[in-house]
């Protein structure tokens, strides 16, 4: 038995068969259970963000187990805090933004079926095409499709309530130790070539990461805290959702900025509310634009413009809105990657004698 291991760790090839079933058994699971993918991404997320915290206290002599306790015990008061004042907030807002979209949806078919009977006097064949028929069956469908997807998305919300907690702490504490049994099963001649792209590759992506979080809580910041100083009502739920869509390349805010400039339009509480808002919005855009993308996040990512356009819209055709988020961190580690196995290989060549 003890010589048959010895050969196993001696064996090139079984160590690579082992650590490609290994991943494979991995993408398997999550294959089968696709229910553990938000979870699982949203614990690496933790994950990225926080482990460097956890390393400063460890190198301080603080256990990793108590380091990480002590992280979910402050989260805990901070999530306590949050939900004390900031829930009742957004909820009110939610309340009221809940009672009065029915309004909003009223004015708004009002309007187009104004448009609709100025149009079809002018051009007469538009007469038997109503956009304002068609405008309420979408409403309609689109509250049916809410309302049956609601008990899906409240069982998925508990499911990441409970995992996420438990995927992070394992994350946090077992981590590097996960890191090290994955990297022992690499043949010892791919271990070095293997130990550095994994180590650049999250090296980035944590990066990456809190840089995207640093920007996103700044537009979300910069939106609501504008919208309170003017008195524009659903100012949390508007800065929210700005943030919420920035990380999504190029086309995020403009989405961020399509349901306040709407409500702003079409029933404005105060004075030149779409020009207020439409400021605002501007400002936060152009400080992201030009001060905080490019100090944070673009050194980080280091790609060219038009591979991240061209990754967007393959991320997009592929995955939707998900495929938009993640186009770009994908891209830089396939960035990473071809740029070693391109060193690997030219400057073997160039080693190599002439014949």
């Amino acid at each position: 038995m003890r010589l048959l291991l010895k050969n196993f760790k001696s064996n090139d090839g079984a160590k690579l068969a082992f650590f490609f079933l290994t991943i494979g058994l991995t993408g398997f699971i999550f294959f089968v259970t696709p229910d553990l993918m938000p979870s699982s991404l949203l614990s690496i997320l933790v994950y990225f963000i926080f482990s460097p915290v956890i390393d400063g206290f460890e190198r301080r002599g603080v256990s990793r187990t108590n380091a990480v306790i002590g992280f979910f015990l402050l989260s805990g008061v901070a999530l306590a805090a949050v939900v004390t004042w900031g829930i009742p907030m957004a909820t009110e807002e939610f309340r009221s933004f809940n009672a009065g979209s029915g309004k909003t949806t009223s004015i708004l078919y009002d309007r187009l079926h104004e448009q609709e009977k100025a149009l079809a006097e002018k051009i007469p064949s538009l007469k038997s095409f109503s956009i304002t028929q068609h405008f309420a069956e979408w409403i309609s469908q689109s509250a049916k499709s809410l309302w049956t997807g609601l008990s899906r998305i409240f069982s998925q919300v508990l499911l990441v309530s409970f995992l996420v907690p438990f995927f992070s702490f394992v994350l946090l504490r077992d981590g590097h130790e996960i890191r090290r049994s994955l990297l022992r099963m690499v043949p010892n001649r791919f271990f070095e070539t293997v130990y550095s792209l994994s180590y650049r590759i999250i090296d980035k992506m944590g990066g990456y990461v809190s840089a995207r979080i640093i920007e996103a809580a700044a537009v979300t910041a910069m939106v609501t805290i504008g919208c309170l100083i003017f008195g524009v009502p659903y100012a949390i739920l508007i800065g929210l959702f700005a943030g919420a869509t920035n990380p999504i390349p190029y086309l995020g805010p403009v989405l961020g900025a399509i349901p306040a400039l709407v409500l702003a339009l079409l029933e404005p509480a105060v004075p030149n509310q779409l020009a207020i808002v439409g400021m605002i919005l501007l400002i936060a855009n152009l400080v992201d634009m030009f001060l905080i993308f490019p100090f944070l996040v673009a050194r980080i990512v280091d790609l060219h413009p038009v591979v991240v356009v061209v990754c967007v819209i393959i991320g997009s055709k592929v995955f939707g809105v998900v495929g938009m988020i993640v186009a770009v961190p994908i891209a830089s580690i396939l960035k990473i990657l071809i740029e070693e196995f391109y060193t690997k290989v030219y400057n073997q060549r160039a080693d190599s004698p002439l014949r």
